[in-house]
This record gives C-alpha cells, structure tokens and sequence, in this order.
C-alpha cells in the first residue's frame, strides 16, 4: 500500500514540474550510527547520490554519521530542533524510557510480523509527528526499522513457555516486561555487555537482530535462533520545521517523496539483512561471507504467534500504558489499539 501511494505521488509530482524546475538547494543530514551497515549501505548511497540523481543535481547533501561528529543519541532531536542539523535519523531506541510514547510502535508480541508492525507505524505516525513538533520544533517525515529483533538462546529452546526462570537480555522496556509475563527473568544490557555475559555464562538468552548477533559471534555461545521477532528498532527521519517553511514547495514535495522512497529502502533492507544474518549463523549458502556457525534455525508456530500476541495484550501493553499519560493511551487507542482490535486502560 505504501509504495501504491509512493507512486501515485510520484507520478502527480511528474505531472506538477520537473527535476529541472526545483532551486539549487544543499542541505545538511545527521545520519546513523557509523557502525551500522544501513548507515553504509542504505542511507550514504540515498542522502550522496539518489538525491542528486534524481533532482538532476538540483539538490544535494552534506551527510555526516551523528557519532562521527560527537553528538550523543539522546541529543539528536534536541540539536535538530535547534538547527544544529536540518536533517536527522533518530534511532528511538535512545527514546524510550524517557519518553514511552516512543515505544508505541514497538511493543513486544503486538507484531510479530513485517505486515502488522507496518500497520502500526502507519496507524501512529501521526501522533509521533505532531508530539515531535510539540516537543522539538522538527517535521517528522518517515518511520522506518533497521532488523528484527530475535532471540538466541544457549539450550534448545523450542517455544516461549522453555523460557521460564532464565536470564535473558532485553534492551527495550517491553522486552523485559514479555519476558517477565513469561517468568523469565530480563536484564537489561548493551551489545557488548550480552557478548561478556554469554562468556561468563551470566546470561541463557539474548534479544538482538541477526547479522548483529552473528558479528558479534554469539554463535560461540549459543545454540538456538527462535525467530520471532520481539521488536523492531525504529528510526525516525525528522527535519527542522523552520528550515523545512523555507524551502521551495516543490523541494518539499520532491524531499517528501524522496523520503518515503527512503523508507521503503529500509524496510526492504531490514527484510534481507535478517536473512543474510540468520544464513551466517546457520552455516547457510547465502551467507555473504565465510562463516563457521551452526546454529539452530526455529521457526515458530502459528501457536507461538498467536500465544505471543495473546500475552502481549493481556500483560505487556497494560504495562506499557501504565508509564504512559491519559493522553498517550488515549492515542493508543484511537490508532493502533483500533488497527490490532485492542483497547487499553491506564
């Protein structure tokens, strides 16, 4: 439906002007972690070349990894409202003890699934672009994720229930709080701090994205991949509403367009990315480089989704709610609570 959308926009854009008519205009765009193979491989190509391909090199852009110039996660919304950056790539995971609303869309168990956590996003962007306004002074103009979160387990765990009384890293509030309804007991951890912790034997279980997991070898330690994915790692792509009035209104057509391409990117990406990962730590074929992993593939059952859902409505939203406001819930469930037929009270 998105693209369906994209395109048809596309082709009113067509018929409105031309890559020709648009006003030389350079612009300024904090990107995501360095680290990060999107950042490579997805956001340096779109921000350095699709841009100026497709303007006719009418617009193009200066694009720095926000980590490369020392600005801190948490401060990124802050410094774009600012005018620090006109563009940026907030990775929401900085966003969400601080701010619940944030984790609205990605809520543990609620979609299990790329078709439902698309529909979620969709249903609530509208509430997180009018919230990043109100807060920051920024124009939200696309919600996307990096990969999908699954679980890798040291025994051979071969449904939820088998997580009862162990140690699992979680990195999101959610996370924890479906592990905990499942009687498993969460800790919250970086990347590093789960490698260390598998090492140590401290931890049985850990919630990552695959090709993450497998680079940082976790394949060592652990036996099992359950491939439910339990979040998504949203990242908002935002701009300065001040510098966005100024721009021409056919650069803000073509850049709205041009992000929701963006988006569209990145979710493709996500998809491929998660099977490429879950190849290298299976020892697959399609692996794109040498890997000596082996690990155990578990696709979950229709019983498993429909049981994750079942707790994630009944335990994890209802906590979720809790450290949210009357407003926020109420928004909850004008949009999402309506697109997955739920309802939630504070």
């Amino acid at each position: 439906m998105r693209r369906a959308v994209f395109w048809f926009a596309a082709l009113m854009w067509i018929g409105i002007s031309s890559a020709q008519d648009l006003p030389q205009t350079k612009l300024k765009v904090l990107g995501s972690l360095s680290t990060r193979s999107v950042y490579q491989d997805v956001e340096v190509p779109f921000w350095t070349k699709t841009i100026a391909y497709d303007s006719k090199d009418r617009i193009s852009a200066e694009l720095k990894a926000f980590d490369d110039v020392g600005i801190k996660g948490p401060d990124l919304f802050k410094l774009t409202g600012k005018g620090i950056a006109q563009f940026a790539a907030v990775p929401l995971s900085y966003y969400l003890t601080d701010q619940p609303i944030n984790e609205a869309i990605n809520i543990a168990g609620l979609a299990t699934d790329t078709k439902s956590a698309k529909a979620i996003i969709a249903a609530f962007e509208p509430v997180l672009a009018e919230t990043y306004h109100g807060a920051y002074g920024v124009k939200l103009l696309g919600v996307a994720v990096s990969s999908p979160q699954l679980l890798f387990c040291r025994s051979a765990i071969r449904q939820l229930s088998q997580l009862k009384g162990l140690r699992v890293r979680t990195s999101t509030g959610s996370q924890a709080s479906f592990m905990q309804a499942l009687g498993a007991k969460p800790s919250v951890l970086s990347m590093n701090e789960a490698t260390k912790a598998f090492q140590d034997k401290s931890i049985d279980c850990a919630i990552s994205s695959s090709m993450s997991a497998f680079k940082a070898e976790w394949y060592k330690w652990t036996r099992t991949v359950f491939a439910m994915p339990l979040g998504w790692n949203n990242q908002a792509y935002v701009v300065n509403q001040a510098v966005w009035d100024k721009f021409d209104p056919q650069v803000q057509i073509f850049l709205s367009l041009e992000l929701k391409r963006l988006v569209d990117q990145l979710w493709d990406y996500s998809a491929t990315d998660n099977q490429k990962g879950i190849a290298c730590l299976v020892g697959g074929k399609s692996c794109p480089v040498p890997t000596k992993a082996k690990m155990i593939l578990v696709n979950p059952t229709q019983a498993d989704y429909a049981f994750a859902k079942k707790l994630s409505r009944e335990k994890v939203v209802p906590r979720w709610a809790k450290q949210c406001n009357e407003s926020c819930v109420d928004d909850f469930n004008s949009t999402i609570g309506k697109t997955v037929g739920m309802s939630v009270k504070r």
